[in-house]
């Protein structure tokens, strides 16, 4: 697939979006509706692996293919997991539970409204200081909204683990993956459902031994299972062998 090329707006300043060229050669922002001059770089498979910036990735993705409402919600969970898991608040908890329950069905379960009306009245109140002004409230209420999609507004707090957990979830697009159905014997499934379930994604390299004895030879599945590198609920390797994806 080839590279697809990236424009920065200098009106939205860090937001980072796809703009169209129109015939004068200058570019237009499409969400702030801006016309500047501007040249664009190239942006594939080469940089998809190296990049640490989720909002080149994710505005590669917007033009490739964009990651349905479950990626994203648990994209999000992901972040709050592992970015903030010294946080014990309860609410916080609950919201990425509710989350993910409400990735895997598609619809919002009992009690994510409460929850939502919880984090809504929180950020009304503003931070205390501390470890709350790095945005776990701001990151509940994202879980939880319709749209979950990363935007740059949101300020993720750790972009590089953002950039790491999108090549987790997605497979480099610019290199579409092949994919054997008969790799996903009755054992690879159990492995990645417990794996799922659990969060023990240090079986990961389990999984990689079972799809080998089904034949899987595929260097990209087995090395993505055996790298030393981040994986969380919304993994592609585990989304395709449960057919989540």
């Amino acid at each position: 697939m080839s590279d697809v090329t990236l424009f920065w707006c200098p009106q939205c300043r860090h937001c980072r979006h796809f703009a169209i060229r129109p015939t004068d050669d200058r570019v237009r922002c499409i969400p702030c509706d801006t016309f500047f001059p501007h040249e664009g770089r190239l942006f594939g498979e080469a940089e998809w692996k190296t990049t640490k910036d989720p909002f080149e990735m994710s505005a590669a993705l917007r033009e490739l293919r964009e990651p349905d409402l479950r990626k994203w919600r648990l994209l999000a969970c992901a972040i709050g997991r592992i970015e903030f898991d010294w946080c014990r608040n309860p609410w916080f908890l609950d919201a990425l539970d509710l989350a993910e329950r409400w990735a895997d069905s598609g619809e919002p379960p009992r009690g994510a409204a409460e929850c939502t009306e919880h984090f809504a009245q929180a950020s009304t109140q503003g931070g205390r200081g501390g470890r709350e002004s790095l945005g776990w409230v701001h990151l509940a209420r994202r879980v939880l909204r319709d749209n979950p999609r990363l935007h740059a507004a949101d300020h993720p707090p750790a972009r590089q683990l953002t950039a790491a957990l999108l090549r987790d979830f997605i497979p480099n697009p610019f290199v579409p993956p092949f994919w054997n159905p008969d790799w996903c014997t009755s054992t690879a499934r159990d492995l990645a459902a417990h794996i799922y379930e659990s969060r023990d994604f240090s079986a990961m390299p389990i999984l990689a031994d079972a799809l080998q004895d089904a034949d899987c030879n595929d260097k990209r599945v087995l090395n993505h299972c055996r790298a030393v590198t981040l994986h969380a609920r919304g993994c592609w390797v585990l989304d395709a062998i449960l057919g989540k994806d």
